[in-house]
């Protein structure tokens, strides 16, 4: 989401780097065995887009706020704050 609530360098920078390691598996150590290839997952590449969309659309950006200093209100507050639109229903994940 936040490369759409604010398009800087730093946030693209910041997406394409944890994908990257998403997508390789960087994160595998003897202890803990990281996802890969996430982006071929069934359903990745929409839910993807609708974060993007998701993102722009919010009224602020919340990724540079104290959020401790959010910390007392509900999750619906918040996202009241920053105009977070909902997950588009159909791009939920089922689970078997």
């Amino acid at each position: 989401m936040i490369p759409g609530m604010a398009d800087t360098d730093d946030h693209w920078v910041l997406l394409i780097t944890s994908m990257a390691a998403y997508e390789i598996g960087l994160s595998k150590t003897d202890a803990f065995t990281g996802k890969e290839q996430v982006l071929t997952r069934e359903g990745a590449p929409p839910l993807l887009a609708d974060t993007l969309r998701r993102g722009a659309a919010c009224t602020g950006d919340f990724s540079s706020t104290d959020h401790l200093a959010l910390a007392h209100l509900l999750l619906t507050g918040v996202r009241a704050q920053f105009g977070v639109p909902p997950l588009d229903g159909e791009l939920l994940p089922t689970r078997a």
